[in-house]
């Protein structure tokens, strides 16, 4: 009576041992089952979409929203949104600039507030905190204390995660704060951009402790920055609006100025992957870079 000796792995064709493979199957492993090797192409199938979508290579069969799908959310407390941030609560924090500035795209949704801070979960559950002190906020970034804090028309807010707001001013502030970034010394750093009508004044530069202490780091000088953010490098970055120039600060206080003809109107500035600052140009329609350490 003639017997079929088992397949062992040396005589399986190369499709099989792909399928195998994928399976997860030990190299020593005897198949001589028709019903086994079936068993084995379906793990591996199993597998092998599992990697697919990890790869977003068959996304519209995973079960989730395929990479590229944009959802809008609405509230009617949503009012000229401006900055946005995640939080420490894994929900996202944005700023309401309302109408009171007089935003040229502002659109007041009906029983909208004027001005105040929105919170949006994942799922794109709005929630809305209001406060008297809260005044066309700006720029907003979560602070070394599990806090939010905020940019105000003439002062910086804070928010806890359970909505409890507190504002912080000082004499030193003026012509309207626009970003605020975390600094690599436990404060926050936030930059006014000045104004150029009815009369030109320039912007500064100031530093926030997370207890309100307000130290105004770069006086009113010749300069507008816009945006602020940390670098890889220890210090912090920022926009000069109006300028050739990108700027930087370190911790205690030291500015320099970094000058390139290609520089046309440097905006909105953030800290790349790669160890370099990039920012958005506005005049000639482009995405730049500056190094803050030493690149490859």
């Amino acid at each position: 009576m003639k017997t079929n000796s088992p397949a062992t792995p040396s005589t399986w064709s190369p499709r099989f041992r792909t399928v195998a493979a994928l399976a997860g199957l030990p190299a020593h492993a005897l198949i001589s089952s028709k019903r086994l090797r079936a068993s084995v192409r379906s793990r591996a199938f199993a597998r092998l979409a599992v990697v697919l979508c990890a790869f977003a290579l068959v996304a519209p069969s995973c079960g989730d929203t395929p990479i590229g799908t944009v959802t809008n959310f609405t509230d009617p407390s949503i009012s000229n949104p401006g900055g946005i941030a995640a939080g420490p609560d894994g929900n996202l924090w944005f700023t309401n600039r309302g109408c009171a500035l007089g935003a040229s795209l502002c659109q007041p949704q009906p029983g909208g507030t004027d001005s105040s801070i929105g919170r949006i979960t994942p799922a794109g559950v709005v929630s809305n905190f209001t406060d008297p002190s809260i005044s066309g906020p700006g720029g907003i970034v979560t602070g070394p204390d599990g806090n939010l804090w905020f940019t105000n028309d003439d002062s910086i807010g804070r928010i806890t995660p359970a909505g409890v707001v507190s504002s912080f001013t000082d004499p030193s502030i003026y012509s309207r704060p626009s970003a605020i970034a975390a600094g690599p010394d436990g404060n926050l750093w936030f930059v006014t951009y000045g104004n150029f009508f009815p009369t030109r004044q320039p912007g500064g530069i100031w530093r926030i402790t997370t207890a309100g202490a307000i130290t105004n780091v770069v006086p009113q000088t010749t300069f507008f920055p816009l945006d602020i953010a940390a670098g890889p490098d220890g210090n912090l970055w920022f926009t000069i609006r109006g300028s050739a120039s990108i700027g930087r600060i370190t911790p205690v206080g030291v500015a320099s100025m970094f000058t390139d003809p290609s520089l046309r109107m440097p905006l909105w500035i953030a800290a790349g992957p790669d160890g370099g600052m990039w920012f958005t140009h506005s005049v000639n329609n482009s995405i730049g870079r500056i190094t803050a350490v030493n690149l490859p």
